[in-house]
C-alpha cells in the first residue's frame, strides 16, 4: 500500500504528539529513553524515506540507515541505563 504525503503528515503530526504524551507521563519508566528515541526514529524514517525520497536510493544506503539508527539507539539506551 502507497502512502500519499498527506497520510505521512497526518503520522509525523500523531507521532509527534505521541512523543510529548510519552515525555509528560512516562518520566521516571527505565525504558523512557528508548522509547523516545524509538519514536523520534520512527519519524525519522519517514522522513527520509518520503520527503527525502530515499525510497529511490541504493539498497544499501537504506540498510545502513536502518542499521545505524537501530546501534545508535541501543548504544545511548546503554550508557544511559
Amino acid at each position: 500500500m502507497k502512502i500519499s504525503l498527506k497520510q505521512t503528515l497526518i503520522i509525523l503530526y500523531i507521532l509527534t504528539v505521541l512523543t510529548a504524551l510519552v515525555s509528560h507521563y512516562a518520566y521516571g519508566w527505565r525504558l523512557f529513553v528508548t522509547l523516545i528515541l524509538g519514536l523520534s526514529a520512527a519519524k525519522f524514517l519517514l522522513v527520509f524515506y518520503r520527503y527525502m525520497e530515499m525510497y529511490k536510493a541504493h539498497p544499501f544506503w537504506k540498510w545502513f540507515t536502518v542499521i545505524f539508527l537501530l546501534l545508535f539507539i541501543a548504544v545511548v539506551s546503554i550508557i544511559v541505563r
